[in-house]
């Protein structure tokens, strides 16, 4: 919501690839309720997002939230349905299907004459 940053990124999006699909498509949907009613915007930045809001003409400017705001929900929805899962849980299922065990399995005993 407040523009595309490189560690935002590479740094989590990349990282969990369902929710960073999610938000490339639900960013297109927006993009193109965006262009179909033909928002304008008085000044070319490089910044995008809720920063630019004033930047936009006052007869379109309705047209850019509600186009930020079907981005995010579209966005939110998608991943809702898509699934998301942790790095760390996939991780810990996938050494327990191939039969290592994980930190997070392992059970230490004292025994007591130690």
């Amino acid at each position: 919501m407040l523009g595309i940053i490189e560690p935002a990124m590479y740094g989590v999006n990349l990282r969990f690839k369902k929710p960073f699909l999610a938000a490339l498509i639900g960013g297109a949907i927006g993009g193109a309720f965006v262009c179909l009613f033909e928002t304008a915007i008085t000044s070319l930045v490089s910044l995008f997002g809720l920063m630019t809001l004033p930047l936009f003409s006052d007869s379109t400017l309705v047209y850019a939230v509600f186009g930020m705001v079907i981005s995010f929900v579209t966005a939110g929805v998608i991943t809702y349905f898509m699934g998301f899962a942790d790095e760390q849980e996939e991780h810990s299922k996938g050494a327990t299907a191939s039969g290592i065990s994980t930190a997070s399995d392992l059970v230490v005993e004292k025994s007591a004459n130690s």
